[in-house]
């Protein structure tokens, strides 16, 4: 195999030796890529061998390059293991400042922009040191305007909410810094424009749902306001609507619902009449069989419900308690 023939490690010394030659580490890092694409093992390899720091070290050489950025950041979107030392080195290695340089740097180029996203994802991880490096090294406002510059293009938006979800962490001043950034409304329009497809609606609803989870503890009537003017309530039930066979974004939808909702009486009225307790009763129906959705579900229509009669009666004529007794019965 190419990793037992030692083509990793001279990949990675081609780009010591030849550091100043932007079409050789546009080169290697598409060959890394390739490379190390989902085998853990050449991961580990690309890792032990340097490819990280060589890679950071192009980005840095090259920063007016697009071509390198781009594809330095896809080499270290898959040389990046999930939950492993290859995340802290690439932390280290400075990675996530660089690839928030590129996306400044490069900002009206989609390729670079969607790239640096996935990149962003895979390093930070849910990892609090790397929320707090990525936070500081400003990429949830490059990841934001990344969203503002290319609304058009899928790929981006996918992306951009994929890597929002993972850089926002329960930290308030994370989730306060990408409502500053103008995170819902750029996942609000993300919704709008790509109602059709399914893996930027399923995307946009998990970042709404980091983006929104600080209001469950610290929501005020000037955060139900924002949810209200960027329309997040109805923009999640249209996704649901639109994709009701699908079972992990009926999830997510039920998740984004509840952030949105709890203990804030406003939301809890426009989700009432946005029909977002019947889209949630209507999931439940539809995946009976999926645990965790129920479970989410049940959680949403809690949120939605607790303290307004309103929302009560119109969750007991929906048939919300024969789908909860259901839920009870099948799990």
């Amino acid at each position: 195999m190419v990793r037992e023939a030692g083509a990793i490690e001279a990949v990675v010394s081609a780009m010591t030796t030849h550091a100043d030659d932007a079409g050789v580490q546009q080169a290697a890092c598409w060959a890394l890529r390739h490379t190390v694409s989902f085998i853990k093992k050449s991961k580990a390899r690309a890792s032990e061998a340097g490819a990280i720091e060589a890679v950071v070290s192009a980005m840095s050489t090259h920063a007016d390059h697009a071509g390198v950025q781009q594809a330095a950041c896809e080499a270290l979107d898959y040389t990046i293991s999930f939950r492993d030392e290859s995340q802290a080195r690439a932390r280290e290695a400075g990675a996530i400042e660089a690839v928030v340089s590129a996306m400044s740097t490069h900002a009206d180029d989609a390729g670079v922009q969607q790239a640096a996203c996935w990149a962003l994802k895979h390093i930070v991880d849910h990892i609090e040191e790397s929320q707090a490096r990525a936070r500081e090294a400003g990429a949830i406002e490059a990841v934001v305007s990344a969203m503002s510059t290319h609304a058009d293009h899928a790929g981006v938006q996918q992306a951009a909410c994929e890597a929002l979800d993972n850089t926002i962490s329960f930290r308030d001043e994370s989730q306060a810094r990408a409502r500053e950034a103008g995170a819902i409304e750029a996942v609000m329009r993300c919704l709008d424009r790509h109602a059709d497809d399914l893996k930027v609606q399923q995307a946009a609803c998990w970042a709404l749902k980091y983006t929104m989870q600080y209001f469950r503890y610290q929501g005020t009537a000037r955060d139900a306001k924002a949810i209200e003017a960027a329309g997040a309530i109805e923009a999640v039930v249209g996704a649901m609507s639109t994709h009701a066979d699908k079972k992990w974004l009926q999830n997510d939808g039920c998740k984004a619902l509840r952030s949105m909702t709890e203990g804030m009486a406003d939301s809890q009225a426009r989700a009432r009449e946005a029909g977002a307790i019947e889209a949630v009763v209507s999931a439940m129906s539809t995946h009976a069989d999926e645990m965790c959705l129920q479970w989410s579900a049940c959680e949403a229509l809690e949120s939605m419900t607790e303290g307004m009669a309103d929302s009560q009666a119109r969750a007991r004529a929906a048939g919300a308690i024969e789908a909860v007794v259901s839920a009870m019965s099948t799990h």
